[in-house]
């Protein structure tokens, strides 16, 4: 009697929804919706991405879902060491022309220079599975690079930041979408709402 294997469940639509609060939380606490000591907050709710992020990963490797798994590698401890500097650095604004202020800054722009490459590579990927991810993943190389150039600059109060902050909003909405487009379709098992095919081929 052959035993049978359990199946994991597809997390594919869990990423999405958490890298959205990760923007939107990203988005007001860069656009002064929310005050310094936000930033507190922000590096407690980064951990928990991070967490959902890693069990995400897990389940994909489980799967055999290289892509999956190896995006969850490499992003969610981007995305929570990133936030927790970005936290750090918000509540040192007033601070920020001290040298350890600006040191972490510098050194949050260049990590961001790197993402800013491996998420070109990503775009370049997804340009062969789905234009409207491929489109959203550009908004998103706007944005990291945005924030790297606001780091290597010192993290001046002004016009860089908030435009940033508020593409991260648009870059939130479009997780959203993405998320909600996976779980729905994967759902009714039918393309309900549509991701578009690739661009290149």
């Amino acid at each position: 009697m052959e035993q049978q294997q359990s199946q994991w469940a597809d997390p594919s639509a869990a990423p999405p929804f958490l890298i959205a609060c990760t923007a939107f939380a990203l988005g007001a606490a860069n656009t002064g919706l929310v005050g310094p000591a936000g930033g507190l907050g922000l590096g407690a709710w980064m951990f928990a991405v991070f967490v959902g992020l890693m069990i995400a990963t897990i389940i994909s490797f489980a799967r055999g879902d290289l892509i999956g798994g190896i995006s969850g590698v490499v992003f969610g401890p981007l995305i929570a060491g990133w936030s927790f500097m970005s936290s750090f650095l918000t509540m040192l604004q007033p601070q920020m022309m001290e040298a350890a202020a600006l040191d972490i800054a510098h050194l949050n722009g260049w990590v961001l220079l790197t993402v800013f490459y491996i998420l070109l590579v990503v775009t370049y990927v997804l340009a062969h599975v789905s234009s409207i991810m491929a489109l959203f993943m550009v908004v998103v190389d706007v944005g990291i690079l945005l924030f790297a150039i606001w780091f290597l600059q010192g993290c001046p109060a002004g016009k860089l930041q908030h435009i940033a902050g508020w593409l991260f909003f648009v870059i939130g909405a479009e997780f959203l979408y993405t998320g909600t487009a996976t779980y729905i379709n994967g759902f009714r098992g039918k393309t309900v709402l549509p991701m578009g095919g690739p661009i290149l081929k």
